[in-house]
């Protein structure tokens, strides 16, 4: 195992470690702090080379790090050169210029697009059957339940009104196929649920929700339910490649993967814990 860097910080997301070798050593720190976990001190499968690029002017800072990146040759390009990427020989590291200004404040978040894509590299490395699903992730009666959907449909709401039992992620989780069973992670990136814990089970069930105006739960035919659950994985697109149509047949694929072996239903939910009643009954009793 190589002797971590000062300046390094590695960051677990489920099987896989993403290694940041940072500007200096107070960098860092400050992931820990921003993500609330330790410096792992597992091998990397995958390295960012971090640099900051300092400028005065304010930048415009796009919604997606996928859909603005182009890749030539070995140099790429995210959004007009807000992040400037060298791909070198070795195919476990990368060299990201990152402005500053993508760092700083709420479009932090944005800036951890960077992190989904390294995660996608790793995987890619080492071969991990895994994705990132933008999602509610809790444990409950130690098996996993996954809240998802569009944006404004509650994810962070169900998260919020759940914090009596173990959330894990109210935006991103971690699927894991493992020996034909689905294991549910969660992982380090935030949303705005600031308790979340760590911790995985395995998955039982997905929810595409909504808000109701009563808690109800229906089951979505498995036509509709891999389209639907393909919309909220987040694109399986390593940091070195670029956003091409054919990313989403791959995610109707593992939608399918999925859905062959999970159920799901649509939760129509009030802003209360009384969906959980109706979960109680419909699952447990």
């Amino acid at each position: 195992m190589s002797k971590r860097k000062v300046n390094e910080f590695r960051l677990e997301v489920g099987r896989a470690v993403i290694g940041i070798i940072c500007p200096n050593k107070e960098y860092a720190e400050s992931f820990s702090d921003y993500f609330g976990v330790v410096n792992s001190k597992k091998e990397p499968d995958f390295t960012i080379v971090l640099n900051l690029i300092y400028h005065e002017k304010n930048i415009d800072i796009p919604n997606s790090l996928f859909t603005t990146k182009t890749v030539t040759n070995d140099t790429i390009n995210i959004a007009d050169g807000t992040v400037l990427g060298k791909i070198g020989p070795d195919p476990g590291q990368i060299q990201l210029s990152v402005k500053i200004g993508l760092t700083h404040t709420e479009v932090t978040r944005v800036f951890e697009q960077l992190l989904y894509q390294s995660f996608y590299s790793a995987c890619e490395t080492k071969s991990y059957d895994s994705l990132l699903m933008h999602s509610a992730g809790i444990i409950y009666r130690n098996e996993g339940y996954i809240f998802t959907g569009p944006s404004g449909s509650g994810k962070s709401t169900i998260a919020s009104i759940s914090k009596n039992h173990h959330v894990i992620n109210d935006e991103i989780c971690l699927l894991d196929f493992n020996n034909g069973n689905i294991i549910l992670h969660g992982t380090p990136y935030n949303g705005t649920f600031k308790n979340k814990k760590g911790g995985s089970a395995p998955l039982k069930v997905i929810f595409i929700i909504k808000h109701g105006t009563d808690h109800s739960i229906s089951e979505i035919e498995k036509s509709k339910s891999v389209p639907m659950v393909a919309k909220e994985i987040v694109p399986p697109v390593p940091i070195q490649e670029e956003f091409k149509p054919k990313v989403f047949i791959r995610m109707l694929d593992m939608a399918d993967r999925i859905c062959q072996s999970i159920p799901v239903y649509m939760l129509e939910f009030l802003p209360d814990s009384g969906f959980w009643k109706e979960i109680d009954r419909f699952f447990h009793f």
